[in-house]
């Protein structure tokens, strides 16, 4: 079968002397690329076996993780990512929860990696002597693992999602067919790799035979640099979080500038408003495809994208949230009811996902994956705990998370709701809503992004107009003023630091 691994090794022999990997002035020739993965790979087979596991977990440079995802894969081994970053109970947990055979690392790896029994210093397999670029291929089947990613749960401890590598072959002729890739030049990398969206990012660009530009984190946190960044190297695809493009957008509208060299901006993982694609436009190519897209960590990656087109504008009237859209080639979305029975246009359902991007489920849960992966009519479709419902288009409109509906006063409502119906006010870039309840208060908090200095007049203001969208009971007892909200590792809104700052300005 074809693998990522085949893919990308088909574009070293069409052309081994062109850019595959870029980071901080260092430029890695594919030639080069495959050449050192090659040399770990045949480290690494001293000390695994196929379908071992293999952690990374890397601080200093993004061009080692590249070479040891490709070193995991050629010999049939996962790699976990581990992110440097997280506290050391959490990482304990990864730790027991994958129990890697070895990790493989850098100088600043923490001192918990550094520790484990079996870890490897990335430097000694590339400085090492074993100059063998040739070695006897390991055969890959469809099922075999490729990565486990860890993603939130909601228990509080995250849970390891199983993606093999006819997942991520699958993604990946789908992403080609939806995005032209062949004729995309030079990508972006800006995410975290503990991050699904990364995995997206570099597959997309190696398989398809492109550049890769890889942001450092304090370029990403930098909008004046991230432009330079964008506009220095032609970079012609990003994909970013929309709070990462909230940023870049607004230093372009202060320096009045433009991106001039994307052909495709992929925005995803978070929400984005019609009002911030009307904004955004302004500042792009007229022939710059601005997409939104959706996908889960079970379903590799990405499910759904929706692209804005002079046929689809009226959507504008219709909805407050770019619509997720339709699913790539090869996935299905079907939204059901309570019953599993689907749901008509205009209604809400939760959001189930099928098709060749249906992972292999849950590390160490079967009862999760029970519950989680469902069959129905002999196909497995995963429930999201996402809600949509369907447009006049036939695309899809999400509502929020299953897990994002509380009970208030007696009522059930959507803090998704309440979020969307503040940022259409033209003043508010961003928002966030939380519940506090406790034997003797129950709270609703609005946290906002404000542009507007004047936030007494404001806060007025934004009262009379949330009230002529929302019922009373969905009216937010108090206004926070933040000049961001609070980001997790994956980039996505931290509401439990935003519960914590509710608590401390409020209560204590």
């Amino acid at each position: 079968m074809k693998t990522i691994i085949s893919l990308f090794q088909k574009n070293v022999s069409k052309n081994p002397s062109k850019i595959a990997l870029v980071f901080d002035g260092t430029e890695v020739l594919y030639s080069d690329l495959e050449q050192i993965s090659n040399k770990c790979a045949d480290i690494l087979k001293k000390y695994v076996s196929k379908g071992d596991r293999i952690g990374i977990c890397f601080s200093e440079n993004p061009l080692d993780i590249i070479v040891s995802i490709l070193a995991i894969l050629k010999i049939g081994c996962i790699y976990v990512p581990l992110d440097p970053k997280n506290p050391i109970e959490r990482m304990q947990y990864l730790l027991q929860a994958s129990k890697p055979k070895i990790i493989i690392g850098d100088n600043n790896s923490p001192g918990i990696i550094k520790n484990y029994d079996r870890f490897f210093f990335i430097n000694d397999f590339k400085n090492s002597s074993n100059n063998s670029s040739i070695r006897e291929p390991t055969e890959i089947h469809e099922n075999d693992i490729a990565y486990i990613i860890f993603t939130s749960g909601s228990t509080g401890m995250p849970k390891g999602v199983s993606v093999s590598h006819g997942n991520l072959v699958s993604a990946y002729f789908a992403w080609e067919k939806s995005y032209n890739l062949k004729e995309i030049k030079c990508h972006l990398q800006v995410v975290a790799y503990s991050f699904d969206v990364f995995s997206g990012d570099w597959i997309r660009c190696l398989c398809s035979g492109a550049k890769l530009v890889m942001c450092p984190e304090s370029v990403s946190k930098n909008p004046e640099q991230l432009f330079n960044l964008v506009q220095d190297n032609r970079v012609e695809c990003a994909e970013f979080l929309p709070v990462l493009l909230r940023g870049l957008f607004g230093y372009l509208s202060d320096k009045k500038q433009k991106l001039t060299t994307l052909k495709i901006l992929i925005c995803g993982s978070d929400k984005f408003f019609v009002s911030e694609y009307n904004n955004f436009i302004n500042f792009l190519s007229p022939n710059t495809r601005l997409i939104n897209s959706y996908g889960t960590s079970e379903t590799t990656i990405d499910t759904s994208y929706f692209e804005f087109t002079k046929e689809n504008t009226f959507l504008q009237n219709e909805t407050i949230q770019v619509p997720i859209g339709k699913a790539f080639s090869g996935m299905e979305i079907v939204l059901l009811d309570n019953n599993l029975k689907k749901v008509e246009k205009g209604q809400a359902g939760e959001i189930f996902i099928g098709g060749s991007g249906v992972s292999l489920g849950y590390i160490n849960a079967p009862e999760l994956n029970k519950e989680k992966f469902v069959k129905i009519n002999t196909e497995m479709y995963f429930r999201t705990g996402d809600y949509g419902k369907y447009l006049s288009t036939g695309d899809i409109e999400f509502l929020g998370r299953k897990d994002n509906q509380v009970k208030y006063r007696g009522k059930r409502i959507s803090l998704a709701e309440i979020e969307n119906v503040l940022v259409t006010h033209f003043s508010i870039s961003d928002s966030a809503i939380i519940l506090f309840e406790n034997s003797d208060h129950e709270d609703l908090a609005a946290f906002v992004v404000s542009k507007d200095n004047s936030q007494e007049s404001l806060k007025s203001t934004l009262k009379e107009n949330i009230s002529k969208y929302l019922p009373d009971y969905m009216l937010p007892d108090r206004y926070f003023f933040v000049d961001k909200l609070p980001t997790n590792l994956n980039g996505k809104v931290d509401k439990k630091i935003l519960l914590n700052d509710l608590i401390n300005k409020v209560y204590e």
